[in-house]
C-alpha cells in the first residue's frame, strides 16, 4: 500500500526544526506553556516520521503513466537515438512498453523498458523517418530487443538526451 503526496520542501523542514527548537529551549513561553525537552524530542521524532512514512522520497524514481505525452516523447526520442546509432540495416521501432518511471533531478529522467522490433524501413543515415509508417518485419528480418533507456530532458534548457541504452536480443 502506498500512501503519500508530495514531500514537504527542505525550507518548511528548516523553520519547523528551527521553531521548536527554539520553543523547547524555553522553560515557558509568553503564553505560559511548558514543553519538556522529552515532549519536544517526541514531537519532532513523530514528525520526522510522518513525513518518512506519508510521502515519497523527493528524488526517488516513480511509475509514469506509459500514455502521457511526456513519456511517448520520451520513448519516440530513445528509439530514434537507438536507430541513428544502430549498425542495421533496418529501423526499430516499440511495440511494447514494459515499464515508465519518471526521476526528478536536474531536469525529468524518465527510466523506460521496452520491447522494440525490427522493421520493413531501411535505416538510411541522415534521415529521420515517421516510423507510424513501418511495419514490424514478420520473416527472416525479424529480430526483436528489450532496452533500457534513460531519457534525460530539461525542459527550460530545450535539451534532451539520451543516457542509457541497453538492449539485448530477445526470442
Amino acid at each position: 500500500m502506498k500512501v503519500g503526496g508530495p514531500a514537504p520542501s527542505t525550507a518548511f523542514w528548516d523553520k519547523l526544526i528551527g521553531f521548536l527548537l527554539n520553543y523547547c529551549s524555553k522553560t515557558q513561553d509568553t503564553a505560559g506553556y511548558n514543553m519538556t525537552p522529552r515532549l519536544c524530542i517526541s514531537v519532532t521524532i513523530f514528525l520526522l516520521c510522518s513525513d518518512i512514512l506519508f510521502s515519497d522520497l523527493v528524488g526517488a524514481p516513480i511509475e509514469a503513466n506509459p500514455n502521457s505525452e511526456a513519456v511517448k516523447k520520451a520513448a519516440d526520442f530513445a528509439v530514434n537515438q537507438y536507430n541513428k546509432n544502430a549498425n542495421d540495416y533496418f529501423l526499430y521501432k516499440e511495440t511494447k512498453m514494459i515499464s515508465a518511471k519518471t526521476q526528478v533531478v536536474s531536469g525529468t529522467n524518465y527510466i523506460l523498458d521496452m520491447v522494440i522490433e525490427r522493421t520493413n524501413c531501411k535505416n538510411e543515415e541522415g534521415t529521420e523517418q515517421n516510423l507510424n509508417s513501418c511495419f514490424v518485419a514478420m520473416d527472416q528480418n525479424e529480430k526483436k530487443l528489450i532496452c533500457h533507456f534513460v531519457v534525460w530532458e530539461v525542459v527550460w534548457k530545450n535539451e534532451i538526451t539520451l543516457t542509457k541504452n541497453n538492449c539485448t536480443e530477445t526470442q
